[in-house]
């Protein structure tokens, strides 16, 4: 009998041992598909500033210039011709600042001087809202006491006037001031108005322009090795735009990758089936190809920024995301 019972005893902690073992091996081989699974740890690229946009090639009908820190398409401009002129005191130089002639006469614009009637500002008023994007403008300080001539270039926000530009002419007399200017103004008037007391400018011409036509298509694409993963990486995984298509317009992007920013696999529309790794290379860089399209010659598409997701293949002690830096 206690032969039988030490022979079941036997019998019992064997299938206790085996089972204890078995569960460790199940245990471990779970835990290390987990750490295979969990290995890889989230990062982000992001390119947001001109200076991002810039570091990439686009052709001739790409503007991150107008807008900076956004991608449109270039727009030809034309003078704006029609519109009414007017000014705020004795107008009848008025013409002269709009006669497309900069070296001709002027016309000016004074506050606090004498005569009293002199406008203080002139305004070109536009029948219906406009796009401005440049404004021009040939000045002359002409008072004689060694005071600076100070101006604004103000636009009219539908409820009061905002100043774009403020500009100072230093001394001597007879000082030219000539400024071509980049904007971005929607809006039905602009003017430029004497800004303080003692100011004296000869306004010799004032011309303002708005796009007639966006050239169509745009490419950007980025830098060879703008967009890298670095040496962990594994794996490219999403793509994130912010951008404004308007009626007529599109933005389509395709992707590339390289394991050294030289040589580059075939372009392809979905960033899900680029090579991101082949055996033991790694294709840590991205390029992105964007491009801007219209289909009425009047409209554009802006790129304000995009994300790229993506893994590498560093476990994280906690899972926290991580955030690449474009340089």
């Amino acid at each position: 009998m206690k032969k039988r019972v030490l022979i079941l005893l036997v019998v019992f902690l064997f299938i206790v041992l085996v089972g204890y073992f078995a569960i460790k091996l199940i245990g471990s081989i779970i835990s290390a598909d987990t750490a295979e699974n969990i290995k890889a740890n989230g990062a982000t690229t992001s390119l947001t500033t001109q200076t991002d946009w810039d570091q990439g090639v686009k052709d001739a009908n790409v503007n991150t210039v107008s807008s900076p820190g956004s991608v449109k398409l270039v727009g030809t401009e034309s003078y704006n011709e029609d519109g009414v002129w007017s000014c705020d005191g004795d107008c009848s130089d008025l013409g002269n600042a709009h006669d497309r002639d900069p070296l001709g006469t002027f016309a000016r614009i004074a506050s606090g001087m004498i005569p009293p009637s002199l406008p203080t500002s002139i305004t070109h008023t536009f029948a219906t809202e406009k796009n401005i994007t440049r404004i021009k403008l040939w000045l002359v300080r002409t008072f004689d006491p060694p005071v600076a001539a100070e101006y604004n270039v103000e636009y009219w926000d539908g409820d009061s006037w905002e100043v774009y530009l403020n500009n100072t002419i230093d001394p001597p007399q007879f000082t030219w001031d000539i400024q071509d200017i980049e904007v971005n103004l929607t809006t039905t008037a602009i003017r430029i108005r004497s800004s303080v007391d003692s100011n004296m400018v000869e306004v010799y011409e004032m011309e303002d322009y708005s796009p007639n036509v966006y050239a169509s298509p745009g490419v950007l694409t980025t830098g060879a090795t703008q967009i890298d993963g670095g040496e962990n990486f594994w794996e490219w995984e999403d793509f994130t735009p912010a951008q404004t298509t308007p009626a007529n317009t599109s933005i389509a992007y395709r992707y590339r990758t390289s394991t050294d920013g030289a040589t580059w696999t075939d372009w392809v529309a979905d960033i899900g089936s680029v090579t991101s790794r082949s055996g033991d290379d790694k294709y840590r860089y991205l390029q992105v190809e964007a491009s801007l399209s219209n289909t009425d010659g009047v409209s554009t598409p802006t790129i304000d920024s995009y994300s790229i997701n993506y893994h590498t293949e560093v476990k994280p002690s906690a899972p926290t995301a991580q955030t690449a830096v474009v340089e």
